[in-house]
């Protein structure tokens, strides 16, 4: 269905091009995670997935990062004017060079890699991250590199691009790099 509706959109488009020069598409994302119990009654409280939105409500706080890898270094290099007490939680195996290594230690960034359990907290606050092994770190904020997907196929049928998350890849100043195409999206969980 959503296939013949992105069809229908798209010769609707071109014959309305002369009346419209921008389409604003908005959109119900949806954003997964890992299966974390308790994970849910977080998110967007303090589970958080963005520095940019989230980041002044949480500076100076205990803050861990759960992300492995690029992802990790990314969020560390943006939360770590933030926050000066960094945890990275990668849940298994640390996917960083030792150069990359080096300078999270610099940074004064720990990185623990036992699988997470749960996340305990109460009426969405975060109190702490319980691990596998059932040791358990309090943190008073979470940044959760977790996957998003579109709810509609049919910004990528008119041609727009999705980011490595796959989120719609967006300029700076939130509009589609396909011209002409405006996005406001409404994430929900």
């Amino acid at each position: 269905m959503e296939r013949k509706q992105a069809m229908a959109l798209k010769s609707i488009l071109k014959m309305v091009n002369y009346l419209a020069q921008k389409v604003d598409f908005c959109d119900w994302g949806r954003r997964y995670h890992a299966g974390y119990p308790g994970f849910f009654g977080l998110l967007g409280i303090s589970v958080i997935h963005c520095p940019y939105c989230h980041g002044y409500e949480f500076r100076g706080k205990k803050t861990a990062i759960m992300a492995n890898g690029e992802r990790a270094l990314h969020l560390a290099s943006l939360v770590n004017n933030l926050s000066t007490d960094l945890t990275i939680l990668t849940s298994g195996e640390a996917n960083f060079s030792a150069e990359q290594a080096a300078k999270l230690k610099k940074h004064g960034v720990t990185v623990i890699d036992e699988p997470v359990s749960k996340i305990q907290h109460k009426n969405g606050w975060v109190e702490k991250v319980i691990f596998k092994d059932n040791k358990a770190i309090a943190f008073d904020a979470v940044y959760a590199a977790i996957p998003f997907r579109q709810h509609s196929s049919i910004p990528v049928e008119l041609g727009c691009d999705l980011t490595e998350q796959g989120i719609l890849s967006l300029t700076i100043f939130r509009k589609q790099l396909l011209k002409g195409f405006l996005h406001a999206a409404i994430i929900r969980v």
